[in-house]
């Protein structure tokens, strides 16, 4: 089955300076917490719950099968987040940026 359609994150080196030379190198890999399908997401240095700075990135995912927008760790420590349900088959999160938005709290879902 496809790693997508299991909640999967990849993690891969993609800088010029990784060892495995062009290629990009695998880092890790871990199941996306209270996720069923990441279809797309945003990483962020915010806390998922107040938008507070962050020194762990946060990745915001739409879990396309479960209706679902959630947050968690992007080294995939600790538990997820289910920040808003209820959306039909969402399939892009993004982080609100530029007039109007109330940065960094901000989510643009679709």
């Amino acid at each position: 089955t496809s790693e997508v359609l299991e909640g999967k994150i990849r993690i891969y080196n993609v800088s010029h300076d990784n060892i495995s030379g062009s290629l990009p190198a695998f880092v890790s890999s871990h199941q996306a917490p209270n996720c069923k399908m990441v279809d797309d997401f945003c990483i962020a240095y915010v806390d998922a719950t107040d938008g507070s700075p962050s020194s762990v990135p946060k990745m915001f995912a739409a879990d396309f099968w479960r209706d679902n927008v959630v947050a968690f760790n992007a080294d995939g420590s600790g538990e997820g987040t289910i920040l808003a349900s209820g959306f039909y088959s969402p399939t892009s999160v993004r982080q609100g940026s530029g007039q109007g938005w109330d940065n960094p709290k901000s989510l643009f879902i679709t």
